[in-house]
């Protein structure tokens, strides 16, 4: 009855949608790969142990071995694909945006909430571990957040004046970063930035603000 519910999940998982996002179906559908594999562990065993009473004991390592080696090839060739460097050279983040994660966590406050990108590998959020004001809006489509009103602070926010310095109160924030991907997306007012607060953290191509002070 246990393996009955692991194929009911497989066959659910490919006629209905549990999630916003079709790809969460994804989530299900490990549970039934382990679920399965134990069912095929079983019936391995069960083929070969037959095998074995029937006084054909070699017969039964060939199958055994061969089924196992096909079972296997798939999950082999993938992680050999995988350590091919010169063909996935996805990058979460710089080495200078890892640096810089690593001085704010080191240097700022465990609470200390920040105004960035919605990306989902910012390095305030990915190295820096500190909270953001708003995360990877799909992600927090799917779990049912309004973010709506939040994503439209954000970019006032960045356009700076006196709105922004009020959104910084409601929202209780402690830094502004403004690197490459803030740039891209929002076009952060730079002069009222830095007019009205001070540097706190700098590279060649980010620069976060202290708006604790001023605020």
């Amino acid at each position: 009855f246990l393996f009955l519910g692991f194929w009911a999940i497989f066959a659910l998982s490919n006629v209905m949608q549990f999630q916003p996002i079709r790809w969460d179906n994804s989530k299900l559908q490990l549970w039934v790969y382990l679920g399965l594999s134990g069912v095929t562990a079983w019936a391995i065993g069960e083929i070969y142990f037959k095998l074995r009473s029937s006084s054909r004991p070699k017969l039964a390592n060939v199958i055994v071995v061969s089924l196992i080696a096909l079972l296997t090839a798939t999950g082999a060739t993938e992680v050999l694909n995988l350590l091919n460097l010169d063909r996935h050279r996805y990058q979460l983040i710089s080495k200078e945006e890892w640096n810089l994660g690593d001085r704010v966590r080191l240097a700022t406050d465990p609470l200390a909430r920040f105004v960035t990108d919605t990306s989902h590998q910012h390095p305030i959020m990915l190295r820096g571990l500190r909270p953001i004001l708003l995360g990877y809006t799909a992600w927090a489509f799917n779990y049912g957040f309004l973010y709506q009103n939040t994503e439209r602070d954000i970019k006032a926010i960045f356009a700076g004046g006196s709105t922004a310095v009020e959104l910084l109160k409601k929202h209780n924030i402690s830094y502004i970063y403004v690197g490459p991907g803030e740039r891209r997306n929002y076009s952060p007012n730079m002069a009222f930035f830095q007019a009205s607060f001070p540097v706190a953290f700098q590279t060649s191509s980010i620069t976060i603000f202290d708006v604790r002070q001023a605020l």
